[in-house]
């Protein structure tokens, strides 16, 4: 049987349209799709590690500032596409979802797809 694709929401709640991954994880899991495992997720960069390390594949939603409009969904594949470097990540950590995805491709540590969409926020 194959691995569940994992699926990551990022967000805070208590920030506006920073929440966006939590919401979309949360109307996920109420839909029971088979064959996924979807987890809410502070953006904590090592946490996002320990997470996605036995996952073959995974999709991180999360809300990033990238000067469009809010609401714009960006998708890219995070293994290989670097990081939009116009974009911001804001975590309340200094190691989130960029400095993660970078550190686990420099210890060739990702997972075989990782795959990002981003929703452009506002309030960022």
């Amino acid at each position: 049987m194959p691995s569940p694709i994992l699926v990551i929401g990022i967000g805070n709640e208590y920030r506006s349209d920073d929440g966006v991954g939590l919401v979309v994880a949360r109307e996920l899991r109420s839909k029971n799709l088979p064959d996924m495992l979807i987890i809410e997720s502070s953006g904590d960069g090592a946490a996002l590690m320990e997470a996605w390390k036995a996952a073959q594949t995974v999709i991180i939603i999360d809300a990033a500032s990238s000067g469009r409009a809010p609401g714009t969904i960006h998708r890219f594949d995070a293994l290989t596409q670097p990081m939009p470097t116009g974009f911001s990540f804001y975590s309340t950590h200094a190691f989130g979802v960029a400095e993660a995805i970078g550190l686990a491709r420099a210890l060739q540590q990702l997972p075989p797809q990782l795959a990002c969409q981003c929703d452009s926020s506002k309030s960022h």
